[in-house]
C-alpha cells in the first residue's frame, strides 16, 4: 500500500478506516474506499485546502503572531467597549482564522495563527485565498466580515509597541463598495446576494397565519419599528410607554424614540403580557392541551392556548423557527428573511415622504449611505411619479 502523507489507517471492529490528519490536529475522515477515485478525489481536496493557505505564508515559531495579537486585542481598551454581539462576530471571526482547516462548508477555517505580525509574513494573497475559500464554499457574507475584521485588527496594532506594522496590508478589504447592491466585480470583496427582498403585504400575512404567537409579534414588531431582529427580540414591556417605544438600537447604541402606527398599537393592545420582554416563546412546551394553563384569542383572532412555561426567544431558536415557518407558508426560506421587514418598514417610511434625517431617526442609522440603499427604490418611483406629473400639467397648460 502506497503512503500518503498526512493519512493515517485505523482499523474497528474488523473495518479499515482512513484520516487525514495534520500533526497535532483532529483527524478528518474520509468516507470513501481506500484507493477509489472518490478516496483520491477527498484526499487531494483537503491536501489542496491545507496548502492553499499556507503557501502564502511560512510561518516562524515566535510570540509576535496572530494568535497572540488576538490575545493582546482582547486585553485592550476597544475590547471592553464592544457591545456583546460584537465580540461574537470578532470570536466567530479569530476562530476561523485560528482554528484547523477543514473541509466543512460551514466551518472554513485557516489555521493561522501561528504567522508572524510583519509584512514579510502577511501578504495580500492570504486575502485572497480567504475570500476565494468563502466564494468556494459559497458563504460570500461570512467572507466578507472575516477580512473586514482581519482588516479592522492589522489597523488596531499599527504603532503599537511589540508589533511590527508600519501600514495596514489587508487595507481596502472588506468594505462595503460604493454600489449598494454589492453586485460590482471587485478584488476586495465577494458579490452577496444584493438587496434584502422587500416584503409584500400578502407575503407578511401569509407568513404571520403559520406563526405561533411569538413569530407573529416579532413580524409587527419588525415591520412597525423597521428594528433588526435582536432589537425586537429584546424590547421589554418597560421599553413601551403612552404608545411610544424608548430604547438604544443594540448596534449602533442609537436612542430610539418611535411612536407605535395604530396596527402595531392595536396588536400589543391585545397582546397577553406574560413575561418582561414583549415577544415570548408561546410555544415552548409544544402543544399538549393538559398543560393548558389558560386561553386566549390572539390579537388575529384565533384562540390559543398557553402552556405552562413561556420563555423569551434566544437568538438562535428564533432563527429556526421563523426558517420553520416561512417553510411551512410555503416560502423560500433562503429569500424571505426577517431583515426584509426592516426593509419593507423603510421603504414605506420613504415612501410617506420622510426625509433621510427622519427615516434615520427612526431606524437608528448613522450612515445616509445605508438609508440610501433601503430607500433607493422608493425614492426612485416617487421621483418618477413627480416627473411624470409635471409633464401632465406642461402639457395642459401649453394646449393651444
Amino acid at each position: 500500500m502506497e503512503k500518503l502523507k498526512y493519512i493515517k489507517r485505523d482499523i474497528k471492529n474488523g473495518k479499515e478506516y482512513f484520516y487525514f490528519r495534520k500533526p497535532n490536529q483532529k483527524p478528518i475522515k474520509i468516507n470513501a474506499e481506500y484507493g477509489t477515485p472518490q478516496f483520491f478525489l477527498q484526499y487531494s481536496q483537503l491536501l489542496k485546502n491545507f496548502a492553499a493557505i499556507n503557501s502564502t505564508a511560512t510561518p516562524k515559531s515566535n510570540n509576535k503572531n496572530l494568535e497572540n495579537l488576538i490575545k493582546d486585542f482582547k486585553n485592550s481598551v476597544r475590547w471592553i467597549a464592544f457591545k456583546p454581539k460584537t465580540k461574537e462576530a470578532y470570536n466567530n471571526t479569530f476562530d476561523r482564522l485560528t482554528l484547523p482547516i477543514t473541509p466543512k462548508d460551514k466551518s472554513v477555517n485557516f489555521d493561522l495563527g501561528s504567522i508572524g505580525i510583519n509584512h514579510k509574513e502577511l501578504k495580500r494573497e492570504i486575502a485572497d485565498e480567504i475570500l476565494r475559500q468563502f466564494s468556494i464554499a459559497k458563504q460570500p457574507a461570512q467572507g466578507n466580515q472575516v477580512l473586514k475584521h482581519l482588516k479592522a485588527l492589522m489597523k488596531w496594532s499599527l504603532g503599537r509597541s511589540g508589533w511590527q506594522l508600519d501600514f495596514n496590508p489587508f487595507s481596502g478589504y472588506g468594505n462595503t463598495p460604493v454600489d449598494p447592491d454589492n453586485q460590482r466585480p471587485s478584488d476586495y470583496r465577494l458579490i452577496t446576494n444584493g438587496s434584502i427582498h422587500n416584503w409584500t403585504d400578502q407575503e407578511i400575512d401569509l407568513v404571520k397565519k403559520h406563526g405561533c404567537l411569538g413569530i407573529q409579534t416579532m413580524i409587527e414588531l419588525g415591520r412597525g419599528l423597521a428594528q433588526s431582529n435582536y432589537d425586537c427580540m429584546n424590547l421589554l414591556w418597560s421599553n413601551y410607554k403612552n404608545g411610544f417605544f424608548y430604547f438604544n438600537r443594540e448596534k449602533t447604541n442609537a436612542p430610539i424614540i418611535v411612536k407605535a402606527n395604530p396596527r402595531l398599537k392595536s396588536f400589543l393592545d391585545k397582546l397577553p403580557k406574560v413575561g418582561i420582554t414583549i415577544v415570548m416563546n408561546h410555544d415552548y412546551l409544544g402543544f399538549n392541551g393538559t398543560q393548558s394553563v389558560g386561553e386566549f384569542y390572539t390579537p388575529t383572532g384565533e384562540l390559543y392556548q398557553m402552556k405552562k412555561e413561556i420563555r423569551p426567544f434566544t437568538q438562535d431558536l428564533f432563527y429556526k423557527k421563523f426558517q420553520k415557518t416561512v417553510k411551512k407558508a410555503g416560502l423560500d426560506s433562503t429569500k424571505y428573511k426577517f431583515h426584509g421587514l426592516r426593509y419593507r418598514g423603510l421603504t414605506e417610511l420613504a415612501e410617506a415622504g420622510c426625509s433621510v434625517y427622519e427615516i434615520m431617526a427612526i431606524s437608528g442609522h448613522k450612515s445616509i449611505a445605508m438609508i440610501e440603499k433601503y430607500t433607493k427604490k422608493a425614492n426612485q418611483q416617487a421621483n418618477a411619479e413627480r416627473g411624470l406629473a409635471k409633464v401632465e400639467a406642461f402639457r395642459k397648460f401649453n394646449i393651444v
